[in-house]
């Protein structure tokens, strides 16, 4: 019952949690919040709901892969790990709020359902978010050393001519080319 509420309630379930960010004082809200990976989520959690109910083992996969590139993706968009975290919180709040408002039963099975996808969706997208970062910085170390390499070779090159003008006469051992 739960996956159909969420399906048919998608677009107002969105709403309402985009409508929740702007309340929070931290993390601010972002224009990018809930625009592409909490719809992808919703009709993923509705899967697994369908999956419960049937009582098919659930297959997370499809929810930690979608979760894995929204961390990514929010994580270059400049969005905070704090923003990515209450995107899909806000989203279940709303889910739980708006089944309240208009009487839609939520089973035990389905709230323990629900909860776990919130919980792989959440866990791996800081997961990702923080893979992001911690390339970003790898990346920015490599850089950093080949900068430092490239003027150490300059530096030595510098040396290596001047001892070749020395060594060849064409500059005097006391003069201020070879100091």
């Amino acid at each position: 019952m739960l996956d159909a509420f969420i399906l048919s309630n998608r677009d107002a379930i969105v709403a309402r949690a985009r409508a929740r960010a702007p309340s929070r004082k931290w993390p601010p809200p972002s224009d990018v919040d809930l625009t592409v990976g909490i719809p992808l989520f919703l009709i993923q959690l509705a899967r697994a709901l369908r999956q419960e109910k049937l009582r098919v083992l659930v297959d997370y996969d499809p929810i930690r892969q979608s979760a894995d590139r929204h961390g990514q993706a929010a994580r270059r968009m400049g969005l905070t790990i704090g923003q990515v975290v209450h995107e899909y919180a806000d989203a279940g709040e709303a889910i739980a709020e708006l089944a309240l408002e208009r009487s839609a039963p939520i089973s035990s099975e389905e709230f323990v359902t629900l909860n776990l996808c919130l919980d792989h969706a959440i866990a791996h997208a800081v997961t990702q978010y923080s893979r992001e970062g911690e390339r970003a910085i790898a990346d920015e170390a490599t850089e950093r050393l080949g900068v430092l390499a490239h003027e150490m070779g300059n530096l030595l090159n510098t040396a290596i001519l001047s001892f070749e003008s020395i060594k060849g006469g064409q500059v005097a051992a006391g003069n201020s080319t070879s100091a």
